[in-house]
């Protein structure tokens, strides 16, 4: 799946955002804000999950996404990202969504060694499992 959107939310097509995109990523509780900021994040999504594979595109009136799947560590994983687009047709949004969450928390500590800033740690494994079991607080 070869297109503009999807080379927008992998970090490779830099000028379909706008210059002050907003990107949320699943494990940086601060948005991102600026096209370079965003790219460089979303790219390094990208080479976390090891060029996940788009098997879904998502078009609606006021959003469009993609689904990717990917397996970093051997661990089956989806991410979705959601795009709206401003009134030129440039994403000025996007939202990342991954699951499921066990397999997101190993995805962290990769992105975390990659670039620290992307990890919140408080979003970590030691905050919400130890030893399998859920543990919020």
């Amino acid at each position: 799946m070869s297109d503009q959107l999807n080379a927008a939310l992998s970090g490779q097509a830099t000028t379909a955002l706008t210059e002050d995109v907003s990107l949320a990523t699943p494990l940086a509780a601060p948005r991102i804000a600026g096209r370079d900021a965003a790219s460089a994040a979303l790219g390094t999504y990208q080479q976390a999950l090891a060029a996940p594979e788009a098997t879904v595109r998502l078009k609606g009136d006021a959003v469009e996404g993609v689904v990717y799947s990917a397996s970093p560590g051997g661990r089956e994983t989806e991410i979705v990202a959601l795009a709206r687009r401003d009134a030129t047709g440039l994403v000025d949004t996007i939202d990342v969504y991954g699951r499921p969450w066990p397999f997101m928390a190993v995805l962290l500590e990769v992105i975390a060694k990659t670039d620290p800033a992307l990890a919140d740690p408080s979003l970590g494994p030691d905050r919400m499992f130890r030893k399998g079991r859920h543990q919020f607080g």
